[in-house]
């Protein structure tokens, strides 16, 4: 058979990059909703809750600021470090699979 970069990209330790890579992306989108869910929508539904319920402001106020560390501190460096260890396996898939042809 011949050595091409299809028969490259079937390999098995290529298509267990590709698995890895697409989970990785898959756990950063998790990470990215949850982050899209506690940034929006919860201080909405608190600011709507508030208005009928004025005794929640100092929850409310003390929720922004923890969701606010949170995010900033674990959410968004977890998410920019599952994004970077997949771009490098799609990087060493692309590489690995070129090989022959890069000359």
């Amino acid at each position: 058979m011949a050595d091409t970069i299809t028969t490259r990209q079937n390999a098995p330790e290529e298509i267990k990059k590709l698995r890895a890579q697409r989970y990785l992306y898959g756990k950063a989108k998790i990470v990215m909703g949850l982050q899209a869910v506690l940034t929006v929508a919860f201080p909405v539904a608190g600011a709507i809750a508030e208005l009928f319920w004025p005794s929640l402001k100092g929850g409310l106020a003390f929720y922004g600021i923890a969701i606010s560390v949170l995010d900033i501190a674990v959410l968004e460096p977890l998410q920019k470090k599952m994004r970077t260890v997949a771009a490098k396996i799609q990087e060493l898939f692309d590489c690995k699979c070129a090989e022959p042809w890069l000359g």
